[in-house]
């Protein structure tokens, strides 16, 4: 502010009146800076883990087992090719020539699955067709005088090729070694038809009965 002056003039008044907007502005607040954090250590690098596999290799053998089992083997194997492993698939028969005295005709049918026998049958039939297994007459007076039917023999063999897949192994049972060369014949004979691969029926040239008073 000013006063005025006798002579006209304005005099100061020693005092300044500055506005608000030529007023300095006060200094501004500094805030205190945080303190600086440390950096996070990176994450190591990942190494991947494999596993060696086990070793397939078999424990080294001695010599002498190694030629143990090169004779072992150089013996078994023509006997298996001979017997199974020529197979050929399918049903393969053999039956007699001709009726026996007492008017049966033996019979026998095999079939091959995957190189090995899986059925037997054998049995007998008359001029008629009649099957000796369906005599029961028979059967039972066999067992009243030998203590054993007829039927067990039967079984027995059958089960004893299916088993053994060669007829040359199979042993005669007592009181069947009649039966037992007429099913040994008959096997061989649809045996020889399968390693051909040959389904026609075998005719077979049987022998009598060589033992009175067996099957």
């Amino acid at each position: 502010m000013s006063r005025a002056s006798p002579s006209g003039y304005a005099r100061p008044t020693g005092r300044l009146s500055l506005s608000p907007r030529q007023a300095p502005a006060p200094p501004a607040a500094t805030l205190p800076m945080p303190p600086r954090q440390k950096s996070a250590q990176p994450f190591p690098p990942l190494r991947r883990q494999t596993r060696q596999a086990p070793s397939l290799r078999a424990p080294a053998l001695p010599a002498a087992a190694l030629l143990a089992a090169a004779f072992i083997a150089a013996a078994i194997l023509p006997g298996c090719r001979e017997r199974g492993a020529t197979l050929h698939d399918g049903y393969y028969s053999s039956e007699a020539m001709s009726f026996d005295r007492e008017g049966w005709k033996d019979y026998l049918t095999i079939y091959v699955n995957n190189g090995q026998i899986t059925i037997v049958e054998y049995d007998a039939r008359n001029l008629s067709g009649f099957r000796r297994s369906w005599d029961m007459d028979r059967m039972l007076a066999w067992n009243s005088t030998h203590g054993v039917r007829p039927s067990r023999y039967l079984l027995s063999y059958q089960n004893a090729l299916l088993t053994l897949q060669d007829p040359r192994r199979i042993q005669p049972l007592p009181g069947g070694r009649n039966m037992y060369e007429a099913f040994t014949a008959l096997a061989e004979a649809a045996i020889a038809r399968a390693r051909a691969g040959d389904g026609q029926v075998a005719f077979v040239r049987l022998l009598e009965k060589r033992h009175p008073g067996e099957l």
